[in-house]
């Protein structure tokens, strides 16, 4: 009972208004196909600025890393400053010039250079982090004019190929 209608529809036998059933199926498939090149360029955008936000956040992590690491560093170049200072002061040895000052200025020095070098690794990590999100929030939004655009080739490509059958047809 009800082959017959869509028989009838599928091989254009029939059709109202110059519409076929699949006619119908085919412009369902391509707004199918436009909606699906939307929906993966845009999940996959957000997979991208997912990974850029987790850069971001390993970037400031290392900075508080780094922050934490030279606050210990200064609490041991004082601690070092100050047992030098207690066992020049137990050998009753003025702490303030001489031997006893050049000491602790070599200590000082080896602390400066720890601090720079360490300073100088997490400028090259977090730069690297961030360079890197930037990269994924770029290409987060060239995901998405990707979904755009191939919603937009199937949809050309459906009205070329109805006007193709168009003028076939007349």
């Amino acid at each position: 009972m009800f082959a017959a209608p869509l028989l009838a529809g599928a091989t254009g036998i029939g059709t109202a208004g110059g519409f076929s059933l699949l006619t119908t199926l085919s412009t369902l498939s391509t707004v199918g196909s436009m909606f699906s090149s939307i929906m993966g360029g845009r999940a996959e955008a957000g997979a991208q600025k997912m990974e850029a936000a987790q850069m971001e956040l390993q970037a400031k992590q290392e900075e508080t890393r780094a922050s934490q690491e030279e606050a210990l560093r200064q609490r041991r170049l004082r601690e070092i400053l100050g047992t030098q200072r207690a066992m020049f002061a137990g050998r009753g040895i003025e702490s303030t010039s001489g031997t006893p000052l050049s000491i602790a200025d070599v200590s000082k020095g080896e602390a400066a250079r720890e601090s720079a070098i360490a300073q100088s690794d997490t400028a090259i990590s977090t730069i690297g982090l961030r360079m890197s999100a930037a990269s994924r929030r770029s290409a987060a939004k060239t995901s998405l004019l990707s979904g755009y655009m191939g919603a937009a080739t199937t949809g050309v490509g459906a009205i070329m190929e109805y006007k193709g059958r168009k003028r076939t047809e007349t």
